[in-house]
């Protein structure tokens, strides 16, 4: 309404009517969180008839059924690089099953009625081990309430979330909980988090940090489940569950847990990102040491090669002699700004680090102690 206003030049003045008359949906919301009708709603989403409200601005019938198989066979938001581990499915696609929630109602949530297939193959890739979605800024809304008056949505929530598929993601997440906790703890030794250990291990500081907002993310999600059986279970008020503070077995994760989790895992993240800005200042600093250094040891492998040299009897191999004075060459042209992209320049690093692994499964290599610990 505002942009055909503003290009037909209309007066704007009508949007604060057209925003009340659009907010005019006769559902309001309890007057406080302490009112009896939203004690029973714990999540924030107050319950109403999402069909019989976006059914007030009816969208074309295709467009939204495009969108739902849209949101349902693509990876919109491309989160694979993110999350790359398989385990980690329902998380990369959080985002388009809090949009996927949404858009189901807009076709008068025929397919919640209705298409019990294709809602088996949502809740198989989407919920399978999560039943509470975080819609928007902070607002969440449980399935298992939420889909109870859809007959195909609560026949296909059903094949997966019993009392004992529950009970097993709850100890999933704790027993994540308590190896995140661990490793944090290790790495967060005074001492340990060393440019070089951090350059080293990367890849295994990353995980750690992505496991730790997965465990986090699902268990605070689930605490706020309105389904008193599942609650009792997630937040270990049920008598089967035991709570155990080694975090160890069948035990309950209190609020203490999630804290220090919280804590634990923004201080590694604050650290890592401190540590990563000062590599990145030091980079070009970094890259000429290393070339130097690097194009050294193979003009010293090539002179160990010749024969002259003390340090051990070795044979002259002219064509060692070659390739390593070759290899020092290509390394000294590697060029921290030049015209090649920097992804070239990391190819072409690539390739002469393949090289090296290459040339140490040559025999005369092989056999040489001092010559594999340069390569090394």
């Amino acid at each position: 309404h505002f942009r055909l206003s503003n290009e037909g030049g209309g007066d704007i003045s009508t949007i604060e009517s057209m925003c009340k008359l659009c907010k005019g949906t006769g559902i309001h919301p309890p007057q406080s969180t302490n009112s009896a009708s939203f004690g029973q709603h714990v999540s924030h989403k107050y319950p109403m008839e999402e069909e019989r409200l976006f059914a007030r601005y009816p969208l074309p019938v295709d467009l939204v059924r495009n969108v739902v198989g849209c949101l349902i066979s693509d990876d919109v938001y491309q989160q694979s690089s993110a999350f790359p581990n398989v385990d980690q499915r329902s998380i990369r696609l959080s985002r388009q099953a809090s949009m996927l929630y949404v858009v189901l109602f807009f076709d008068n949530a025929v397919v919640l009625r209705e298409e019990e297939a294709r809602l088996r193959e949502i809740v198989d890739k989407y919920f399978y081990d999560n039943w509470v979605v975080h819609v928007y800024a902070g607002m969440t809304a449980d399935l298992s309430i939420e889909w109870k008056r859809f007959r195909a949505a609560k026949a296909a929530l059903d094949n997966v979330l019993e009392v004992e598929n529950v009970k097993k993601m709850h100890i999933q997440n704790a027993k994540l909980i308590g190896q995140c906790m661990a490793e944090l703890r290790a790495y967060l030794t005074m001492g340990i988090l060393t440019d070089s250990f951090v350059l080293d291990n990367r890849h295994d500081l990353l995980n750690c940090l992505r496991k730790c907002n997965i465990a986090v993310r699902w268990r605070i999600l689930h605490r706020r489940t309105t389904n008193a059986v599942y609650h009792g279970i997630v937040c270990a008020t049920a008598s089967e569950v035991t709570a155990d503070p080694k975090l160890q077995g069948d035990f309950a994760v209190n609020d203490t847990h999630v804290v220090s989790l919280l804590l634990l895992s923004s201080q590694l993240e604050m650290q890592l990102k401190h540590i990563f800005t000062q590599l990145l200042e030091k980079k070009e600093s970094i890259w000429i040491n290393c070339r130097a250094k690097a194009s050294g040891m193979m003009e010293d492998l090539a002179q160990y090669f010749e024969g002259d040299v003390t340090l051990a009897r070795v044979s002259r191999h002219d064509g060692l002699i070659d390739w390593f004075t070759s290899m020092a060459s290509e390394i000294r042209d590697l060029a921290y700004e030049s015209g090649d992209h920097f992804t070239v320049t990391g190819r072409k690093i690539q390739l002469c680090v393949q090289a090296l692994e290459d040339v140490e499964q040559y025999d005369l290599v092989d056999r040489d102690v001092q010559v594999k610990t340069f390569l090394q």
